[in-house]
């Protein structure tokens, strides 16, 4: 028969063998499911377009300017038609009022840094502090930080992602650029790309800063022609399907993840046990 002692020694030794071998991790779980990532020329980003065809997200950059964004709500108001800003930190500290009528009026506000650098000539500090800043500013004004950011320039890269996504931030640009920033003046973007039926919908990219892309002639053409072939105005957060805020000001949560910890307490709680156990057969 075998001795007690080293009857307890091999089970002591299989338990230590067995429990000691890797376990695979369980995966993170996002609070809702992402598409794949996209990819604009050479830069990476999280959307570049709408997750269901025929809807359109109208999306205005760089503002809020002193005397084209209030003028653009009205005519935003008269038609019945939601939008997003994507706001420089600088321009919102400046003109609460306006942030605040666009919250106001059922926008939805998006991130657009604190003063518009390349965000990949920044290191990561840099990067930071171009977030945090703002989402002080808007926080202090809506109560809200913005989910959705979209670069300067629509630059990014592998390094932006992390960052991004560090701060529970998603990249988001367009897919149907009108060339305001060019001064083109007609609304030839959307009559050549704004097709019905077309897998994904649309994401703009505008600018409340362009006087020519804000004017009520020109906006309500847009809305006539997307509204004719079909398509029905959202926000980005609708276009993508995430939430458009987080609540609060100061504080970043972490992603939730489920965590393979009640394995770890299983293993010293076997090892514990087998131990008493073998202590009783021997001294008992």
């Amino acid at each position: 028969m075998v001795p007690l002692a080293s009857l307890c020694l091999v089970l002591l030794s299989l338990s230590v063998l067995v429990h000691s071998q890797p376990t695979a991790t369980t995966p993170t779980v996002s609070p809702s499911p992402a598409p794949q990532f996209f990819t604009q020329t050479a830069d990476k980003v999280d959307y570049l377009n709408c997750n269901r065809k025929d809807i359109l997200a109208l999306t205005f950059d760089d503002g809020p300017h002193p005397n084209f964004t209030m003028p653009l709500l009205d005519t935003l108001k008269s038609l019945n038609v939601t939008a997003t800003f994507f706001l420089l930190g600088f321009r919102a500290v400046a003109r609460p009022d306006i942030v605040q009528r666009i919250w106001n009026d059922g926008h939805q506000i998006a991130h657009h840094t604190w003063d518009h650098p390349e965000l990949i000539l920044l290191n990561r500090s840099e990067v930071i502090s171009q977030m945090q800043r703002t989402e002080t500013v808007l926080s202090n004004i809506t109560n809200h930080i913005p989910t959705i950011m979209r670069p300067p320039f629509g630059e990014s890269n592998n390094e932006t992602i992390e960052i991004m996504h560090s701060l529970n931030y998603d990249i988001v640009t367009w897919n149907l650029d009108t060339r305001d920033w060019q001064n083109v003046s007609s609304i030839l973007g959307f009559q050549q790309y704004l097709k019905p039926g077309y897998e994904r919908g649309y994401i703009s990219l505008q600018h409340d800063i362009q006087e020519l892309s804000v004017t009520p002639d020109r906006v309500k053409e847009i809305v006539s022609l997307a509204r004719e072939r079909g398509f029905q105005f959202v926000s980005i957060a609708d276009c993508i399907g995430k939430q458009p805020y987080r609540d609060g000001w100061g504080n970043v949560k972490e992603p939730v993840k489920i965590t393979s910890k009640p394995n770890g307490a299983t293993r010293g709680g076997v090892k514990i046990l087998l131990m008493v156990v073998c202590f009783m057969l021997v001294f008992a």
